[in-house]
């Protein structure tokens, strides 16, 4: 696995979300499933002792994160622990192996930094061996984290996100 940050990313919270996607990937033995993984990520997320009991959510849709009349959702969102508000959110998703959509992901995360009052950081977990054809065969991780990133890297810089933690899966 391995990771690289667009951003600010506070160091402790990097290592946590990163060991926490580490141990997911490693319950669903090392099986790129969409919708099994995000389940494991988001058990590995609720035992993170800054997650609050009430503050992890699945499937949440953008419209409820200050996007009016989207019908997009963020695969997970985490809101910051009561007592840690200056976080703000998280904004979660797993990426696509077979049919990635990195744009349209990228996409969500900044609409809700730029609608939603409260500031974000993004995690986007991609793949690490996969070939996109239509990139020259980077991977998603290459991609993601150097064309995707550098074409919104202006557009980003307005809004409240604040870093992205791109993690890649072998």
């Amino acid at each position: 696995m391995e990771n690289t940050v667009w951003g600010e990313f506070p160091e402790s919270l990097k290592s946590d979300l990163f060991e926490a996607v580490k141990r997911a990937w490693q319950a669903t033995n090392r099986q790129y499933n969409h919708d099994v993984l995000q389940n494991e990520v988001t058990g590995q997320l609720r035992q993170l002792r800054w997650v609050g009991p009430d503050s992890l959510f699945a499937n949440k849709p953008v419209s409820e994160l200050a996007v009016e009349y989207s019908h997009a959702q963020i695969d997970i969102v985490i809101d910051a622990d009561p007592v840690d508000r200056e976080l703000g959110q998280f904004l979660i998703h797993v990426g696509g192996h077979q049919q990635p959509r990195h744009e349209k992901e990228l996409l969500e995360f900044m609409s809700v930094a730029l609608a939603n009052p409260k500031p974000c950081l993004a995690i986007w977990i991609v793949c690490s061996d996969n070939k996109l054809s239509g990139e020259g065969d980077r991977s998603s991780f290459s991609y993601c984290t150097g064309a995707l990133l550098r074409l919104a890297d202006s557009i980003l810089k307005m809004s409240k996100l604040q870093g992205i933690l791109v993690i890649g899966l072998p």
